[in-house]
């Protein structure tokens, strides 16, 4: 049932329109979460600190990132060179 997939990922289209309204919202509460750490530690400590703290927690979130696979090559016309 290959049809009902959608990029080969295994989420029926039907699900389309909620999954992306659910990673939208996720989005939007992880940037406030976020910000409102940093305005946290900003109160508690210099400029200085902060900057370094949010360097901290980028990289914290580039290391699960990076282990995201990646999406398959699709050759299609587009992708051939004349």
């Amino acid at each position: 049932m290959e049809g009902s997939r959608v990029d080969g990922e295994g989420l029926p289209r039907a699900s389309v329109p909620d999954a992306s309204s659910v990673t939208r919202t996720m989005q939007q509460v992880g940037g406030s979460f976020g910000t409102a750490v940093l305005a946290v530690i900003l109160v508690g400590h210099s400029f200085h600190a902060t900057f370094w703290w949010s360097v901290a927690f980028t990289a914290l979130a580039v290391l699960p990132a990076a282990m995201l696979p990646g999406r398959a090559s699709q050759a299609g016309p587009e992708a051939t060179s004349a």
